[in-house]
């Protein structure tokens, strides 16, 4: 048996031959074991967060809708007149007017729906119902049809639309046609037709645009 002396030159060769093969080794990881790759880095995780929703609207129990919150508008005291010459006007949480006094002998009151519609109005005059009037509405919002009662004398309206342009108002023995400027909901005339007239009357209307 031969016994190499430690630290003999081909010792110190071989260990020389064998860092140098790790050292490529690890230079080229492609030709190197799998099962010594490192592993690969976990995916990052990244969390959603929702777009900001506004708060919900209190649902009004009567109706199971939604009515515009109060607090959104104006104070009626500083959007609107509570007093004038002998005229007096209540309003209530959402602004709308619900009583108009004029004096102490007449007075009129306002009736609105969960979607800030005007649906009755009553005129009194010393004490007495002088006129009733109800207003109906289609799926869209739009006033369809109007119902009233003064003085004894019944009165019926129909509203035609075009879109969200009304087109014609109809009652009894007399309709208005509604002209706009093109392309506007701006309106320009009123075509008044009435039964037994052969001639229409026109009226034009005066705006600010």
């Amino acid at each position: 048996m031969y016994l190499r002396p430690a630290g003999s030159p081909d010792e110190r060769d071989h260990a020389t031959r064998r860092a140098d093969l790790r050292l490529r080794s690890a230079e080229q990881p492609d030709n190197a074991d799998p099962s010594h790759r490192p592993a690969p880095e976990p995916p990052v995780l990244r969390q959603w967060s929702p777009a900001p929703v506004e708060p919900r609207r209190p649902v009004d129990q009567r109706h199971g809708t939604r009515r515009p919150a109060p607090r959104d508008l104006p104070h009626p005291g500083q959007a609107h007149h509570k007093q004038w010459r002998n005229h007096e006007y209540k309003y209530d949480a959402w602004g709308n007017l619900i009583e108009k006094a004029v004096g102490i002998v007449r007075w009129q009151t306002f009736t609105y729906d969960c979607e800030n519609r005007l649906v009755k109005t009553e005129t009194m005059a010393d004490t007495q119902v002088e006129s009733t009037s109800s207003y109906q509405y289609d799926s869209l919002g739009r006033r369809v049809g109007k119902q009233s009662e003064i003085k004894g004398q019944s009165d019926q309206k129909r509203f035609l639309w075009q879109g969200l342009r009304m087109l014609r108002e109809e009652s009894p023995g007399q309709s208005s046609l509604y002209l706009y400027e093109p392309g506007s909901y701006a309106p320009l005339a009123r075509v008044d037709q009435k039964e037994g007239e052969t001639e229409n009357k026109v009226y034009y209307y005066h705006t600010d645009q």
